[in-house]
């Protein structure tokens, strides 16, 4: 049997970044957080995500 990988890949932006309430009680990567500090994360994650982006 011969090995088979994807020639190509394809990534698409989210529309936004926020903590999934449905997930976060067993995913312990998301906490809860304010507003304030939800704001700040979601830009931070979009220009780690396009370093290219401007706030």
């Amino acid at each position: 049997m011969t090995a088979r990988a994807a020639s190509h890949v394809l990534l698409v932006a989210p529309h936004e970044y926020r903590t999934n309430a449905e997930t976060a009680e067993s995913n312990v990567f998301q906490r809860a957080v304010g507003e304030a500090e939800a704001e700040r994360l979601a830009a931070d994650a979009i220009l780690q995500h396009r370093p290219c982006a401007t706030s």
